[in-house]
Order: structure tokens, then C-alpha cells, then sequence
């Protein structure tokens, strides 16, 4: 009675390590560096003024992605992680040109870019083939607006958010080193700005879209 209840002990003990020696090897503290290209699709439109329109540059994005976290081991091929991300650098800056039934109002247009940018994430992730985990990163992301208009005035800037959605895979080169390659999409719901133009306060209603492609290196600990 005594060795099985020895036993039984060892194998409550040893059981769950083995079904979990797949996702093991990935659970633990990791920092990652990752840079890609930003599609990004951003339309403006006036609130009841059909007469003004708004055009936006279209500058392409290379972000630089810190981003730090946690990834645990939660059942025999699955992981659930959590990281916080920051960009080292802010958007370039793009022109925005005001037109007035299609005539454009040089003293109205502005320069924007983005900075402060960061953002929280959840990741649950599959392994397969030992030395690869994807996963599906669902997350939120901050930037703040800045900028000035074509007066030398401070634009109208704002704090606003991003939802993401992702797959991504991580492999292994090492038992500490890892490559990434992610993509998302990118949703901005529709942001309120105050704008004014001739003496007359107007909002602008803005919205963005498109996909992140990123890929990078990191370290787990």
C-alpha cells in the first residue's frame, strides 16, 4: 500500500511536466527588437460641412518595436503570454491640405506625426514541430497626435487608440534566442478632432486602417 501511494504521488508530480514538455521550452521572461512596414489608411471627413474635405499624405511607416513579457505554459501544446510594447520612433510627418468645394485653403492645411506610441497585448499560442509556436495576439495601442498648421499654430493634437489583431510565429534558433514574424490588423475607431478654419470651429471625424507586417529578433530568459 505504501509504494502505491508512493507512487501515485511521483505521477501526480511528474504527470503534468510531461504533458507540458512541449510548451516548456517557451514559457519564461522575454524582450524582443522587431521593425516591418505600416500600410496605413487614414480618411477624414467633416461633420456637416460637405463642402470641406480633407486629404492626408500617404507616408509609409518602418516602426522600432520594444516590446517585453511573459509567456507561460497552460496545458500540453498551448501557451497564453502577455507584453507591453513601445516604438522608439515617431511616424514621419505627413501634409494635410484643406480644400473648400475642391479648392485648397493653403492657411488651413497642417503637418502631423505621431509619438508616444505603446500598447498591452494577450497572445495564446499552439506549438508545433517542436522548436516553433504561433499564436493570435489580440492587444490595444495608444499614440498621441502632434503638429502644427501651415499659420506656425499648434495643431489640434489628440490621444487616441488602436485595436489589433494578429497571428504571428516564434522559432527557436536557440534555447534562448528566438526569431518573430507577425502580421496585424489595425483598427482606429472614429476619432473626434475640433478643427478651425476661417474663424468657424468645425470636427473632423477620422479613421484609420490597415496591417502591420513585422518581423524581429528576441531573448527569453
Amino acid at each position: 500500500m505504501m509504494k502505491s501511494r508512493s507512487f501515485l504521488a511521483a505521477a501526480a508530480v511528474v504527470l503534468p511536466l510531461h504533458l507540458m514538455a512541449q510548451t516548456l521550452p517557451f514559457e519564461g521572461f522575454e524582450v524582443n527588437l522587431s521593425s516591418g512596414v505600416v500600410p496605413m489608411k487614414t480618411t477624414s471627413v467633416f461633420e456637416n460641412s460637405p463642402s470641406l474635405t480633407l486629404s492626408r499624405d500617404t507616408t509609409p511607416e518602418v516602426p522600432l518595436i520594444v516590446s517585453a513579457g511573459y509567456t507561460r505554459a497552460i496545458a500540453e501544446q498551448y501557451t497564453l503570454g502577455v507584453s507591453a510594447n513601445f516604438d522608439l520612433l515617431p511616424s514621419k510627418k505627413a501634409n494635410t491640405t484643406l480644400y473648400s468645394n475642391g479648392k485648397a485653403i493653403p492657411s488651413a492645411g497642417s503637418v502631423q506625426w505621431l509619438d508616444n506610441r505603446e500598447g498591452l497585448s494577450l497572445r495564446l499560442g499552439r506549438v508545433f514541430q517542436g522548436s516553433n509556436l504561433g499564436y493570435v495576439r489580440l492587444g490595444q495601442a495608444w499614440a498621441s497626435q502632434y503638429g502644427t498648421n501651415n499659420n506656425g499654430s499648434p495643431f489640434n493634437g489628440v490621444r487616441f487608440n488602436y485595436r489589433i489583431l494578429g497571428l504571428g510565429v516564434k522559432h527557436f534558433l536557440s534555447p534562448q534566442i528566438y526569431a518573430l514574424a507577425e502580421i496585424d490588423n489595425i483598427n482606429m475607431p472614429t476619432l473626434q478632432t475640433p478643427k478651425t478654419v476661417g474663424g468657424s470651429s468645425f470636427t473632423v471625424d477620422t479613421r484609420a486602417d490597415g496591417y502591420w507586417f513585422i518581423v524581429g529578433v528576441g531573448y527569453q530568459f
